[in-house]
């Protein structure tokens, strides 16, 4: 592959406080953590997430790039309430989580976690596009090369999955 001196791009944002309906679903879930009968696991683990299409193309970025971090169910849920309805905001909600994962050195990245990412609120719609637009590809590409930036697993500087034996 050609030497590509591009990388993605950070995902700033403001956010935009939750409405009432949003806040009431991730107390839900925050409150749910607290219950021994439907525990915080790693995504995968959870069989009724991962019959989603968006939870299989987040478990297939962390596993295939490898992402040296996961993330929960409740993390997941919670992205999906607020603000990741798209295979690209998939994409944006690893790039925040791997961000976030870089500087606190966490491996699993819980819905508590998922608060101290999101502490004002999440990301606009706004937000999300200008983020989305600013990762297109600028280098000539081949033909079957992607034009999104977040689609090469070299440009996210992952070299080795250490979460194998993580736990929540």
């Amino acid at each position: 592959m050609k030497e590509r001196t591009a990388s993605i791009p950070k995902f700033e944002f403001t956010g935009s406080p939750l409405d009432p309906e949003k806040t009431m679903m991730l107390m839900g879930l925050i409150v749910a953590t607290k219950s021994p009968d439907n525990p915080e696991v790693p995504m995968e683990k959870d069989g009724n997430l991962m019959d989603m299409f968006l939870a299989k193309v987040a478990e297939a970025r962390i596993r295939v790039y490898p992402l040296p971090f996961n993330i929960t169910n409740f993390f997941f849920a919670a992205s999906m309430i607020t603000f990741m309805n798209t295979p690209g905001m998939v994409m944006g909600m690893l790039w925040l989580a791997k961000c976030y994962a870089e500087k606190t050195g966490k491996k699993v990245l819980t819905v508590g976690d998922w608060c101290e990412m999101f502490p004002v609120g999440t990301p606009t719609p706004e937000e999300c596009e200008r983020w989305w637009d600013a990762q297109k590809v600028t280098w000539e590409r081949k033909s079957l090369e992607s034009d999104n930036m977040v689609d090469y697993p070299e440009l996210w500087g992952c070299v080795d999955k250490s979460i194998e034996n993580a736990t929540v």
